[in-house]
Order: structure tokens, then sequence, then C-alpha cells
């Protein structure tokens, strides 16, 4: 086990500690700032909507009370700020980032849904490309093509109903034809 003495050097020299050390140097300029502009803590947590308890707790230096670093780093920059510290943020400890990936995440867990291609060879790109413009080149053609039949069955069907018109202005009562065609007349039909 460790005595006491070893303990205090383990955490004077944890980078945990060093930087809530120096919170605590802070927290102690920030309440002679605090004092010296005749703040009060509500004053202070009104303005900057940061607890009472911890503007409390940062300018006592009790440690035990204070939120993780990255909350106290951003409490301190609000605090330093409101009270006219503009460059306080340089003088906070740097955040050290220990692991940028999420406690939940698990490697072996995501190599399972892989699927075992594990990046693409040229030749797998080039395919991948090929078929890509192939669709595409088929997919404008056939719209295309879909457009022209379109236009071609309207086309189709105006001419016959214009030749439709034409047929019934040709075939008035009274008139001769030439053919075989039908005469309309009132409903009944004659064929000549």
């Amino acid at each position: 086990m460790m005595d006491e003495a070893a303990l205090a050097s383990h955490n004077q020299t944890s980078p945990s500690s060093n930087s809530r050390q120096h919170y605590i140097k802070i927290g102690k300029r920030l309440r002679e700032a605090r004092i010296t502009q005749g703040l009060s803590t509500q004053d202070l947590s009104d303005c900057t909507r940061v607890s009472r308890s911890v503007i409390r707790a940062l300018e006592a230096g009790d440690q035990t009370r204070f939120p993780e670093d990255i909350y106290l780093r951003s409490l301190v920059e609000r605090l330093g700020k409101a009270l006219g510290w503009d460059n306080i943020s340089q003088e906070l400890p740097s955040v050290k980032v220990a692991n940028v990936l999420p406690s939940w995440y698990n490697p072996q867990l995501t190599a399972r849904f892989n699927l075992g291609v594990t990046e693409e060879t040229p030749v797998q790109a080039y395919m991948s490309y090929i078929l890509l413009l192939t669709g595409l080149v088929s997919s404008l053609g056939w719209m295309a093509f879909s457009e022209w039949h379109t236009q071609a069955q309207q086309h189709n069907s105006e001419s016959a109903t214009v030749k439709s018109q034409q047929c019934l202005l040709n075939c008035q009562p009274g008139q001769k034809e030439t053919g075989a065609m039908p005469t309309v007349s009132n409903g009944i039909e004659w064929s000549h």
C-alpha cells in the first residue's frame, strides 16, 4: 500500500492534480477581482449563470466540489470575461485529450459489420465507376426513348383527330362522295 507521502506525491504529479492546483490559483485571483469590483457571488452568478456554489468552491479552492476539467475550464473563462479578465483562456492549463474515441466504441464489433472489405482495390474502383456510368447512360437513354415515344403517340393521335375532322367536313349530307365512305346525317348512316 502507498503511504500518505507517496500518495500526496502521486497526486501532485498527476496531470489532473496539476491542473486543479492551477485552477485554485486562478480561483483566488477571480475572488480578488470580484471583491475589487464590489460584486457579490450572487451578482456574479446572475451575470454569468454560473451557480454560486461553483463560484464559492472555485474561490475557496475546494477541489471536491469542482466539476470535470472541461466544464471547469468553461466556467472559469465565463467568470474571467465577466470580471474583465480577457486573456484568462491563455492562463488556463491546456486540455490533454487522452482518448478521442467514445467509451462505448468497440473495434471488434465494428469489424464484424465490415463484411471483409478492408479497402477498395483499383480494379474494384474502376468496375464501380464503369457500372455507375453504364447505369447513368442507360437511364438517360430510357428517359429519351420514353419522351420520344410519348411525343410520337401524341403526334399520331393529333393527326388521327385532324383526319377524322376532315372526313366529317368532307362527308356533309347532300354532297356526293367519292369512295365507299358512309355518310352520317341526323344519326342515320347512309352508304352510297
